[in-house]
């Protein structure tokens, strides 16, 4: 029988590994039947990436990340770019300027 596949995130301490003194916090999403083949799947992209990184937080199905850690909109969209073909997303957590941010909300600031 085969399992369907989910979409998988966790919380990642990145790397390069020919700068190790550059780390920079993410995300990976991944779609996967299991934490198992996630996290096997998350070693060989961050391989092929030229990156070294340890997970922070366990992998969870995205629905879970979203119940225990709060709703995100960006890894929502992200989620919704997973597919077969393209089955790995990683995400840097300041991907989003503060310009941009106050740009959608300049209707909540008061002169």
């Amino acid at each position: 029988m085969n399992k369907a596949s989910i979409i998988w995130v966790t919380q990642y301490r990145f790397a390069p590994i020919n700068s190790p003194n550059e780390q920079f916090t993410g995300y990976v999403l991944g779609l996967m039947s299991d934490r198992e083949s996630y996290q096997q799947a998350v070693e060989t992209f961050l391989s092929t990436q030229n990156l070294s990184g340890h997970f922070q937080l366990a992998a969870l199905p995205i629905q879970t990340w979203f119940t225990r850690h709060g709703f995100s909109a960006p890894l929502w969209r992200l989620a919704q770019q997973i597919s077969p073909e393209n089955p790995i997303i990683l995400f840097r957590e300041n991907a989003l300027s503060v310009e941009a941010i106050a740009e959608d909300t300049e209707y909540l600031v008061q002169e």
